[in-house]
């Protein structure tokens, strides 16, 4: 069904002359990413089990360098005149290359209640799931308005911040491939509120940075702090799921989407009434929330099991 969508709404957006049909394109697209994404981390999750943290961080950080790979094939083919069509109908190959080699997906963990008759998830999994919420907000306020920082900051054009980003993701793709290796030896837990002071860090180089050269510092930091962040959160909240990896993983992208939909308009909102400067200053306090939330949870899971 994910595979349908991605290639459903892909299409609609590369034959569509209308504004309704790229939007719905659209829509649908994202619909059909998202619900991939979801079933791939719940198959990683019950498949590889207590490796899981490892095998998600490592499937985002590929998914993050592919990611990258992207705007320059599409810049490529509009480069020689080919147009941006080619690029999406190439998506649609690839999708479906995908569903037609993909195999099976593992069968459900021998705890995990009968379909239809799904228990409560325990609270230890609520604790990581706001966590993962308060740093996904991190990430996409960085997306939209670290480039105004950068520009404000240090006087370049927006044009020029804005390229900036190209580091953040090139970090965050590099930085879950090395992380799924530390991920093997270093308990979730421990390995994300690392990443948060990796990623505290890097917002002080960016925050204060009044250069160019420090400003890119900042965001390479940052992004390897940030490449931890959903992979960890996202195998924290499954492994807290008492094996239920479907239904958590549909909580999962409801936070996702109010983290993203709300976080950068709210900076924005801020940004109106203090600059861009001052707005950024709710960056570390998102990472706050997120320490103190990760502490909380392991304290409530020693007080009791989930």
């Amino acid at each position: 069904m994910g595979t349908a969508g991605v290639v459903l709404g892909v299409l609609l957006v590369t034959v569509s002359g209308a504004l309704w049909g790229t939007l719905g394109g659209a829509v649908v697209a994202g619909y059909g990413g998202t619900l991939l994404v979801n079933v791939a981390n719940a198959a990683l999750s019950e498949k590889h089990g207590r490796a899981s943290s490892a095998a998600i961080t490592e499937a985002n950080g590929l998914g993050a360098l592919v990611g990258a790979l992207a705007p320059i094939t599409l810049g490529l083919l509009v480069g020689v005149g080919a147009g941006w069509q080619p690029a999406l109908l190439l998506v649609i190959a690839l999708v479906t290359i995908l569903a037609v080699t993909m195999p099976d997906l593992p069968a459900p963990s021998a705890g995990a209640p009968a379909r239809g008759r799904a228990a409560a998830l325990p609270r230890r999994y609520w604790w990581a799931w706001g966590v993962l919420v308060a740093l996904i907000a991190v990430e996409f306020s960085y997306s939209v308005w670290a480039p105004s920082l950068v520009a404000e900051r240090t006087g370049v054009s927006i044009g020029t911040a804005t390229g900036t980003l190209t580091v953040l993701i090139l970090c965050l793709g590099t930085g879950r491939l090395l992380g799924a290796r530390l991920a093997l030896r270093i308990g979730p837990g421990a390995l994300l509120m690392a990443a948060i002071g990796v990623t505290l860090l890097g917002w002080v180089v960016l925050w204060t940075a009044t250069t160019l050269p420090l400003a890119i510092i900042g965001m390479a930091v940052s992004g390897f702090g940030m490449a931890l962040h959903f992979p960890l959160g996202v195998a924290r909240s499954l492994a807290a799921s008492a094996g239920q990896t479907d239904v958590a993983s549909g909580r999962l992208a409801l936070g996702a989407g109010l983290a993203i939909g709300l976080a950068p308009f709210v900076l924005g909102w801020v940004t109106d009434l203090v600059g861009v400067v001052g707005a950024f200053l709710l960056v570390p306090g998102l990472l706050a929330v997120a320490a103190a939330l990760l502490v909380g949870g392991r304290a409530s899971a020693n007080r009791q099991p989930a």
